[in-house]
């Protein structure tokens, strides 16, 4: 199998049109028709770009197309993102402990001071829900990045 066969087989096995194709890798499309006809030879910076786009390990001469796993693989951008919105829950994990920590004192405190109780309960709660709050947004940008990562 030539590699214009190949790749016809494969971009065709992803739904990708030639244009769709083309687009991704900064190429006309009578490029890629001519890379399918073997017209024109698939340079090995385009290789590597061309098997990025249709998910395989290695797109070479040798006609061995090996299937890459399923795994989510983010950019240098969304990584950081995430790792920024997980510092961020780290930090309103630990406010909201040393909140509920300073305030069991109160719970055996005597009448006068009840007033206290209920406020640093209530700073409790609030970071308690900012915390939640920040996972959630966590949740939905990784779900958010799995999904544009599986368009492609």
């Amino acid at each position: 199998m030539t590699d214009g066969q190949k790749l016809y087989n494969l971009r065709r096995a992803k739904g990708a049109s030639q244009e769709k194709l083309a687009k991704a890798l900064g190429v006309s499309r009578q490029t890629v028709s001519k890379w399918e006809n073997g017209q024109m030879p698939i340079s090995a910076d385009k290789q590597k770009e061309l098997a990025e786009f249709l998910g395989i390990d290695d797109f070479s001469a040798d006609g061995v197309a090996v299937a890459r796993d399923n795994k989510i693989r983010f950019t240098a951008n969304q990584k950081i993102v995430i790792a920024v919105i997980g510092v961020l829950i780290a930090l309103s994990c630990a406010v909201t402990v040393i909140v509920g920590c300073v305030s069991i004192p109160n719970l055996w405190a005597d009448e006068n001071s009840a007033t206290s109780l209920y406020v640093d309960l209530g700073y409790f709660w609030l970071a308690l829900g900012v915390t939640l709050i920040i996972a959630g947004i966590e949740v939905l940008a990784v779900f958010a990045y799995k999904k544009e990562n599986t368009k492609n």
